[in-house]
């Protein structure tokens, strides 16, 4: 699962539930058959973790790691209803407004 992104989330209820650490894409229903990368990319093929097509993180270098932490720190502050931010990135200034 790590391998392809995803973490456990899931609780009693739904015990397999899963959310990708970039895109913050949630699967369950796990089989036994079910490929985790496969389902990765036929779920949320925009995902930039599955767009970058590395799952062994030694092969990433510092600037994927870079980018991939970029979009992991923005995706923290998306999940607010209403917030106005301004992250600087590499003396990058990016304006975010959310509402909702």
């Amino acid at each position: 699962m790590a391998a392809a992104g995803f973490y456990v989330i899931g609780d009693n209820n739904e015990p397999d539930l899963v959310e990708c650490f970039i895109c913050g894409k949630q699967l369950d229903g796990w089989e036994a058959h079910d490929d985790p990368w496969n389902e990765h990319v036929k779920h949320q093929s925009s995902c930039p973790f599955v767009k970058l097509n590395k799952q062994d993180e030694s092969e990433w270098t510092v600037h994927e790691m870079y980018e991939l932490y970029k979009k992991y720190e923005i995706k923290k502050y998306v999940s607010l209803s209403t917030c106005e931010l301004y992250v600087s990135f590499n003396y990058q200034y990016i304006c975010f407004i959310f509402t909702s």
